[in-house]
């Protein structure tokens, strides 16, 4: 939410979160719902302007817990700004995700 001065992102997570892999390589190893949060799919998210505000509704549905259950609703956030931007250098970078000789990427002009 927000924008790159002046934002928020938050993770939802729970104690069986493992980092999941890069995109490429989701259908190796697809993302760990956290149990808390996700509930079967009864969880979710409602994001909604009231006013000046935007306010993110975050649930996990309805459930039953019997005496001794525990659950770990652990939520991550990461407010911006990190650092400044250097544009010019940010946006002439460029990678090549194939495997091709290294000839090729220089041909490409990759850096």
């Amino acid at each position: 939410m927000g924008a790159v001065n002046k934002g928020l992102q938050y993770v939802l997570r729970d104690e069986n979160y493992e980092r999941p892999l890069n995109t490429n390589f989701y259908h190796n190893k697809p993302l760990n719902m956290p149990p808390s949060w996700f509930n079967g799919g009864q969880g979710g998210i409602r994001i909604n302007r009231q006013g000046q505000a935007i306010v993110a509704d975050n649930y996990s549905g309805k459930r039953s817990m019997h005496a001794g259950d525990t659950l770990h609703f652990n939520i991550r956030f990461l407010i911006t700004p990190f650092k400044p931007i250097n544009t010019e250098k940010h946006l002439s970078t460029r990678f090549v995700h194939e495997y091709v000789p290294v000839d090729s990427a220089i041909a490409w002009e990759v850096r």
